[in-house]
């Protein structure tokens, strides 16, 4: 077809040999998939705005520094991977990938996310391990199709209760952090299967998480606990209790089920 020749001679020019840069076409000939994985990149050409059809961008493990600003022309974009890159943040027009599903962004030196990600309404994974970031935008509760959110390694010292908001999360990894305390409103996460607060500061766990009914997987270790909630015992669903490495003078078993 001659977009889809286009289209190759497009991607020859600005990036090399075709056979490196593993790309997918559809077959009304436009280009879907774009994998630019570990090709040390230092910057991207704004050409790439034009791949309007573009369904998954992979940039993982290049040396970007910095994201163009507008992104939002990729309205089709729904999975944009960009962990071992160099970003100290992301543009506010991020929000305008209205159909983006899956973002992660692990690995960099992010030290913010900026308010317009609440506009990415589609988006159902975010992994943001092993940044900088010290706060989240109290905007990010406004993710409601949001299942899986990784904060692990960052900086942060509080956690918004708006997460609580996000009704369809199933996965909260908020390991190594430094957090002295995390809000009883995250008992509101219904749908919450696995939540992760190793290697932090705690010293007590909210009573409220108790009414975490289909928790399956809760992670405490490495905290500064003496003791935990009975309410916890009302955990019926789960499976996994780390609560390796802390101070804990008692275990309250009696009230807990299988």
């Amino acid at each position: 077809m001659v977009r889809r020749s286009r289209d190759r001679d497009s991607i020859i020019e600005l990036f090399g040999l075709v056979e490196r840069t593993r790309c997918t076409f559809s077959e009304e000939g436009d280009l879907i998939l774009l994998d630019l994985r570990e090709f040390d990149l230092t910057e991207l050409p704004c050409e790439i705005e034009k791949l309007h059809h573009l369904h998954r961008l992979l940039l993982d493990r290049n040396q970007l520094t910095e994201l163009p600003g507008t992104p939002g022309s990729l309205s089709h974009l729904q999975t944009l991977t960009l962990d071992g890159n160099q970003l100290t943040e992301l543009p506010a027009a991020i929000g305008d990938l209205r159909v983006l599903r899956y973002l992660h962004v692990s690995d960099n030196q992010l030290g913010k996310l900026p308010p317009e990600i609440a506009r990415l309404e589609s988006l159902q994974e975010l992994t943001l391990r092993k940044n900088q970031l010290r706060e989240l935008p109290a905007e990010i509760g406004h993710l409601k199709r949001l299942r899986h959110l990784d904060l692990r390694g960052n900086q942060l010292t509080a956690v918004p209760g708006a997460i609580a908001d996000l009704a369809n999360l199933q996965t909260l990894y908020l390991d190594s952090n430094m957090l002295p305390t995390v809000p009883g409103r995250l008992g509101a996460l219904a749908n919450l299967l696995e939540l992760a607060l190793g290697n932090n500061q705690l010293r007590e766990v909210p009573a409220e998480l108790g009414q975490l009914v289909k928790l399956e997987k809760l992670s405490l270790y490495y905290n500064h606990l003496q003791t935990i909630p009975r309410e916890l015992g009302q955990l019926r669903d789960l499976q996994d209790l780390s609560l390796a490495e802390n101070q804990l003078l008692e275990v309250p078993l009696a009230n807990w089920g299988n």
